[in-house]
């Protein structure tokens, strides 16, 4: 495998998901062997030719490459933080995004909360890279282990027991949308959100594609809106967003983009 041909897959990949390899570099090379070793590709050449053409093999290699690791009520201080602000907010309905879901378990844990404050207008959009991610999220069927963290109660009441499986009841998956989508491939979302969840993605992005990533979030998030990060996202001040929260959580509010974002939005597009 040429040096060369490497260098071209890691630069595409970071170009079309914005996530840069480079950290483990010896890691990603030998999870692309490996999908080399399966698909029967003997030369990186070949390799680099599907994935322009985003084959199957380009989604065969994300779900390889990609960690869609969480769990059910993680944080759970930022759900009970976004039900304050939503009932400040007053009645309208409610249009949430979680971003990345993962395999589901941080956007049927905001639904199931939601539902147990008696709000019931409200919809989701949860969004992974991952398709065999979304795959598992869509059906919700989850071990014993997966679901350890979630109160007997509402395994009892939100959950279908089988085996050694826990399914989500379908009053919950009714208000979530799982979508296998690249938030930079995103054009037009339909609606505004009120809060957008994106635990765990700053991390991964090369630092241009966070302040892109800000971009996008600011036009999709209403005025006011509350965008949730991990503690351990880190990213430069961006000036559609203020943080709103203390050394140990991490959330920011959407401010009126003024003169002063549409200068620097001027400088960001040349």
């Amino acid at each position: 495998m040429t040096k060369g041909c490497m260098e071209r897959v890691i630069s595409f990949l970071t170009m079309t998901t914005g996530i840069t390899f480079r950290r483990k570099k010896e890691v990603f090379v030998d999870k692309v062997l490996d999908v080399m070793r399966q698909k029967n590709l003997q030369e990186c050449e070949e390799l680099y030719f599907h994935l322009l053409n985003k084959e199957r093999l380009y989604y065969a290699l994300l779900e390889e490459l990609l960690v869609s690791q969480s769990f059910f009520y993680r944080e759970r201080v930022d759900i009970d933080i976004l039900i304050e602000y939503l009932r400040q907010r007053g009645g309208t309905r409610i249009s949430l995004l979680s971003l990345p879901c993962a395999n589901g378990e941080e956007p049927y844990t905001i639904a199931i909360e939601l539902m147990e404050q008696g709000i019931e207008n409200f919809n989701i959009l949860a969004m992974d890279l991952n398709p065999k991610a979304i795959q598992k999220a869509k059906i919700g069927r989850y071990q014993a282990r997966d679901v350890r963290n979630v109160p007997p109660s509402i395994l009892a009441k939100y959950f279908y027991k089988s085996g050694e499986w826990y399914e989500i009841k379908e009053q919950v998956k009714q208000k979530i949308t799982f979508v296998c989508g690249n938030l930079f491939e995103q054009k037009d979302i339909p609606f505004v959100f009120d809060a957008i969840f994106c635990k765990n993605l700053f991390i991964y992005l090369e630092d241009s594609y966070k302040m892109e990533a800000l971009d996008i979030f600011s036009r999709w998030l209403r005025n006011e809106g509350l965008l949730f990060v991990s503690f351990s996202d880190y990213f430069k001040a961006h000036p559609c967003f203020d943080r709103i929260s203390n050394e140990y959580r991490s959330i920011y509010k959407k401010v009126g983009c003024h003169e002063k974002s549409r200068l620097y939005f001027k400088w960001r597009n040349g």
